[in-house]
């Protein structure tokens, strides 16, 4: 099991304060820096954004830039970031910071569309463009140019890109899940799912789809559906393309919280379960250990093999916990790796703890 990370290992932490509805969304690591997208409501406002660039080793502010939108995501590829806001506005940046193109996506109708970003392939970003006629999904060039499209019905409600697999949940008459070939365009599969897409995986070669009534696991080819009945798990705390084996929150509403590991390959099973104090919000799994973020902002480490618990850090409720929130309003925390260093990012803070 990793080594104890202890108060003294914290690095930095940075908090947006003073401001409503401040919120830091997933963290981005590019070389030496991490990128942080944050977004709060301004009073007279809809909301505002800003993405900044932080050093890994010390939080000190490289570059940020700042606009009146809500920002949906971020991605970077070898020469490019790209910063997708909630409409139809991408902005592509080199990696010190220079704003090289500012792009709006192209519109089919009057109705304004609502971009959502899918992920990079490549050299190249994904988005799917919702509007009144349906999703048009496009690929998009480092020049921001479209330089391919798929057009699909209903609405896009989440999507995932691992390696050459371009996953995306949509709602029409059903729900169901579609997989592109991120790098040829051409429709793969469709697959008809339970309920409401609320996240996609990929566990080696099969899709794993949480929402509705219970998990579905489709696999290769779209074929041989299963479902997780009876299970009560909601959310996957480990990273879209590295889940094996996956960590899984249960319901919110449940009486006890506990995080799972699930194997897929294996039947599927569920390997061991621990309970915790708050909902679990983040996980991921370094070497021999679990790390789980809780919304309390209490890092635990887990046993990856058996899910004993090990140790565990708190980093505080006042940067990283939800402790005034009912727990069923939630939003997901985010962990990642920087070579020997973990980003913790939960609530309004984000913050580098050194791994021992």
């Amino acid at each position: 099991m990793l080594a104890p990370i202890k108060k003294a290992d914290i690095r930095w932490i940075d908090s947006l304060v003073g401001v409503p509805e401040a919120l830091v969304r997933t963290p981005v690591i590019d070389g030496d820096s991490v990128l942080i997208s944050r977004s709060w409501r301004p009073p007279g406002k809809y909301h505002r954004s800003d993405l900044r660039a932080l050093n890994t080793e010390d939080g000190s502010e490289r570059w940020s830039h700042e606009i009146d939108s809500l920002l949906m995501s971020v991605d970077a590829t070898e020469d490019t970031i790209w910063w997708v806001d909630f409409w139809e506005t991408v902005r592509l940046f080199d990696h010190d910071g220079t704003l090289r193109s500012s792009v709006d996506l192209p519109r089919r109708t009057e109705r304004q569309p609502r971009a959502r970003a899918i992920g990079a392939a490549g050299d190249r970003l994904i988005v799917a463009l919702d509007d009144s006629e349906g999703i048009q999904v496009l690929w998009l060039d480092r020049a921001g140019q479209v330089v391919g499209q798929h057009d699909l019905n209903g609405r896009t409600i989440r999507g995932r890109v691992c390696g050459d697999r371009a996953l995306l949940g949509l709602q029409g008459d059903t729900y169901s899940v579609v997989e592109l070939d991120a790098t040829t365009h051409a429709q793969r599969w469709a697959s008809e799912v339970k309920g409401w897409v609320a996240d996609i995986r990929v566990a080696r070669d099969e899709a794993v789809i949480f929402g509705g009534s219970a998990p579905t696991i489709i696999g290769p080819d779209g074929g041989a559906t299963r479902w997780l009945d009876g299970t009560g798990l909601t959310q996957p705390l480990t990273p879209p393309c590295e889940a094996h084996p996956m960590l899984v929150k249960n319901r919110h509403d449940d009486s006890v919280m506990k995080v799972v590991a699930l194997d897929i390959a294996d039947g599927p099973v569920i390997r061991w379960s621990h309970e915790l104090a708050k909902q679990a919000t983040a996980g991921i799994v370094v070497e021999d250990t679990a790390l789980v973020l809780s919304a309390d902002g209490l890092l635990t480490a887990l046993d990856i093999e058996t899910g004993e618990a090990g140790w565990t850090l708190r980093l505080g409720a006042k940067p990283f916990g939800y402790a005034s929130t009912p727990v069923p309003q939630l939003r997901s925390g985010s962990l990642a790796l920087a070579g020997q260093t973990l980003i913790v990012a939960q609530n309004r803070s984000v913050g580098a703890l050194a791994l021992r």
